[in-house]
């Protein structure tokens, strides 16, 4: 069928060249337009496909079926996200769950159930440790109040240093009584007693002794002047002092601790006994 073009008064056949003018590319439509369409889809290289239309359950059911799929993913992706959370909690916690449960095991091994039945002893009376090396004779002496710590003291207190003294039964038959002068002139420190002293107070309190590097640091003293007075927290010297931060006429006397002592771990551990000294009156 032969046309002619509007825009360029070419005439040319309609089906040869589908509708599109050859001189201008002007497209003109005949009475079937679907067929029209489907040519020119064709002739750009696109044939066109025909679609069935569905019916509305069709089309509800592959939305629901969609839906369901999506839901599905949803589903595992929060699945996996819930887990690599979990994942990654626990891995920080773990670390964090150890050092307790070792902290908790290793203060169970300090911890007693039943504090072992005091030893009574008096000032001045002396009572036994068994150390590695030897057996000590140890003795509490006294206790004064030293006003010249150096530290600041809160008003209604008072520094006491309560005094004490170690000697090792070894020695009572092997050293002659020159040497044995001339040992505790030195003062030497001992270091096979792991013993710890607090202070009873009238009032129900158990004090902790003062640091001694903050005595040392107060009083302005080097190592010999330290070593002289035997100052220091626990039981070392042979003649010592140990400091208590108290309230005025509040002593009432001291509770001492025999503990084994771990190397590895560098600390005390099992409680073996308790000493408790009685009739502590302070000097002033």
């Amino acid at each position: 069928m032969k046309i002619r073009c509007k825009c360029c008064n070419k005439r040319f056949d309609y089906e040869m060249h589908s509708g599109i003018c050859p001189k201008c590319g002007e497209y003109y439509r005949t009475e079937e337009p679907e067929t029209d369409a489907a040519k020119m889809e064709e002739w750009r290289g696109f044939p066109q496909e025909k679609r069935e239309e569905k019916k509305p359950e069709e089309i509800h059911r592959d939305f629901t079926e969609k839906s369901g799929k999506r839901k599905r993913r949803s589903k595992v992706y929060y699945m996996v996200t819930v887990i690599l959370l979990l994942v990654i909690v626990l891995s920080a916690l773990v670390p964090i769950i150890g050092v307790k449960e070792k902290q908790k095991q290793q203060y169970e091994k300090m911890s007693v159930q039943q504090l072992p039945e005091a030893v009574q002893c008096s000032v001045g009376e002396s009572f036994t440790y068994e150390g590695e090396e030897d057996t000590y004779d140890i003795s509490i002496t006294g206790a004064v109040v030293d006003n010249n710590t150096g530290l600041s003291i809160p008003e209604g207190y008072e520094a006491v240093a309560v005094s004490y003294s170690i000697f090792p039964q070894s020695e009572k038959n092997s050293v002659a009584q020159e040497e044995l002068e001339e040992i505790e002139e030195e003062n030497w420190q001992i270091f096979d007693i792991h013993m710890t002293c607090y202070l009873m107070t009238k009032s129900g309190a158990i004090l902790m002794p003062v640091r001694e590097y903050k005595l040392r640091e107060a009083k302005g003293l080097d190592y010999e002047q330290e070593r002289k007075l035997g100052m220091e927290e626990t039981l070392c010297y042979r003649q010592g002092l140990i400091y208590y931060l108290v309230k005025k006429d509040d002593v009432a006397g001291l509770w001492v601790g025999s503990f084994d002592y771990d190397e590895k771990e560098y600390s005390m551990t099992t409680l073996r006994e308790n000493i408790q000294v009685n009739g502590l009156e302070v000097s002033r």
